[in-house]
């Protein structure tokens, strides 16, 4: 199945705002249980317009293979831009693009 929309709650980083976002999870089936740590950074240009950079850093464990795989996964690079208060109301549009660089060993199932 093809993601052709999705949709996220975004909240703007302020002109010269830096964050940092470090959300590990843990996962269990079809006989391989697996570590994600996504690291996304989150930058304002301006009050409206921010960049983002991210990646998945992985350590995966197979118990029948006994196999232990870690490393990098994808990389992933976006800009958002927020329109504010339209029309002088509560409403709010955020707009954003991002890219996916397949960087993570497929042979090790990280990308």
């Amino acid at each position: 199945m093809q993601e052709v929309f999705q949709s996220d709650l975004v909240f703007p980083q302020d002109g010269g705002e830096l964050q940092f976002t470090l959300t590990p999870r843990f996962s269990g089936g079809n006989n391989k249980d697996s570590v994600q740590v996504p690291l996304e950074i989150e930058y304002g240009i301006t009050d409206q317009l921010q960049v983002e950079f991210g990646g998945d850093m992985l350590l995966t464990y197979f118990p029948e293979e006994s196999n232990f795989a870690s490393g990098f996964g994808d990389i992933k690079l976006g800009l958002i831009y927020s329109f504010m208060n339209i029309s002088d109301k509560l409403f709010h549009v955020t707009l954003g693009a991002g890219v996916d660089r397949p960087t993570g060993d497929v042979d090790k199932e990280l990308g």
